[in-house]
């Protein structure tokens, strides 16, 4: 069995967007969810039942009701957050330095095609299925690349974790047992 985990961006970040994880909790739990918990106070947000349509929807406008706060979110299953692993083409970098971006949807190539990658001297950008992969040598508190400049571009809503949060939250859903 293998679950599912909804990926809220921004949360606890430098103070801002708080959202105690007790509540995203009871959020997931009062849309349905089952045997939910949470991973890290940064917001993730894991269940075993397939998402019905519009949870990341419903997600997002419980917490701007309960806590005044907008937060994108982004479901994936278990197949989704392996996928990513099995893609990730920087297999020699530093997996705290790799992020992947995972999306609402797929970016159009053409968006694709639009990323000035004049931005940065020393990163690498790679869009293998639906999801973006960038290296971050220096880190990505220093990236030219932000989040805010791949959305306007692509035109999707996305949040990002990097490689080692991949990795254990795939862990984590598969280990998710009804």
């Amino acid at each position: 069995m293998s679950g599912w985990v909804a990926l809220l961006r921004g949360i606890n970040v430098g103070g801002r967007n708080k959202l105690p994880m007790a509540s995203l909790k009871a959020i997931g739990e009062s849309l349905g969810l089952r045997d939910v918990s949470t991973y890290i106070n940064s917001g993730n947000l894991l269940f075993s039942n397939k998402p019905m349509a519009g949870l990341a929807s419903d997600l997002a406008k419980d917490i701007r009701r309960l806590h005044g706060i907008e937060i994108p979110v982004v479901i994936c299953s278990t197949a989704r957050l392996d996928g990513a692993l099995e893609a990730n083409p920087f297999v020699d970098a530093d997996p705290k330095r790799v992020l992947v971006y995972f999306c609402s949807e797929t970016p159009s190539k053409s968006a694709v095609a639009k990323i000035d990658m004049n931005r940065s001297k020393t990163e690498e950008l790679a869009v293998v299925g639906g999801e973006l992969f960038l290296s971050v040598p220096d880190g990505a508190h220093k990236t030219k690349l932000t989040l805010a400049y791949l959305e306007k571009i692509l035109g999707v809503t996305m949040t990002s974790r990097n490689l080692n949060t991949v990795r254990k939250l795939s862990g984590l859903t598969h280990e998710i047992r009804p």
